[in-house]
């Protein structure tokens, strides 16, 4: 069992802290791109101090950000980074095989190659090119087995895919979207959570529906680098 502190002790202690000042007026943090890495950074500074780090600095616990990524581009990344730095731990879930994207893919006249957009291709772009931000956790959802059965039993058609993403990911804490249609929809299933519209204008890049439409060698400069080496 730990002796009580001796009066030197606290001299000593009430010393140390007279050269230091007030103890968080010490700590220089830098903001990082994601939260993670800037946690990391505090916490080291911390730990230098002698400091026990906070539990939580991210203005939320447990983010979601979907979509079809069709094709996934930079304007998704810019996205996708600007909510991480949010979240102490973001899921960014690839959802294929919906009805909305069968209906672009049914009669597809794009000039990017359709070879380009498959699930299997968007997947492997999301998680290379998101693999090195520690909080951010991707995960491919495909949509057509809850959505015909949500058309069968006449529910909405979004039903049993909410079901599904908390099923997965647990009770999180905000949901972002990208569409004032879709804010309403993720209002209504998670009740519970933040929802948050996305101004995709911010950044100016074009939409996956402007990319579709460009010569191939015009659209491949709107990819991100990951993407960009496995249609090379």
């Amino acid at each position: 069992m730990a002796g009580r502190p001796s009066a030197n002790g606290k001299e000593e202690a009430q010393g140390k802290a007279s050269q230091t000042g007030p103890r968080f007026a010490a700590i220089a943090y830098v903001p990082q791109k994601n939260c993670s890495n800037g946690r990391k950074a505090l916490i080291m500074k911390e730990q230098q101090l002698g400091m026990q780090p906070p539990a939580k600095r991210c203005k939320y616990g447990t983010g979601f950000f979907g979509g079809k990524f069709l094709p996934f581009h930079r304007g998704h990344l810019d996205c996708i980074l600007r909510c991480a730095s949010e979240c102490e731990r973001l899921y960014v879930v690839l959802m294929h095989g919906g009805e909305e994207e069968q209906c672009i893919l049914a009669d597809y006249d794009g000039r990017f190659p359709a070879e380009y957009l498959s699930p299997h291709t968007r997947e492997i772009a999301l998680r290379s090119e998101l693999a090195p931000f520690e909080n951010i956790e991707v995960i491919s959802y495909d949509c057509q087995m809850a959505d015909a059965r949500a058309s069968a039993e006449g529910k909405h058609p979004w039903f049993y895919e909410c079901r599904d993403m908390v099923s997965l990911m647990g009770r999180f804490d905000v949901a972002y979207s990208g569409e004032p249609a879709y804010s309403e929809n993720f209002r209504a299933f998670y009740p519970w959570a933040d929802v948050v519209l996305i101004d995709r204008s911010w950044n100016g890049r074009p939409s996956g529906t402007e990319i579709r439409r460009m010569p191939f060698h015009r659209a491949y400069a709107h990819l991100p680098r990951e993407y960009q080496k496995l249609v090379n």
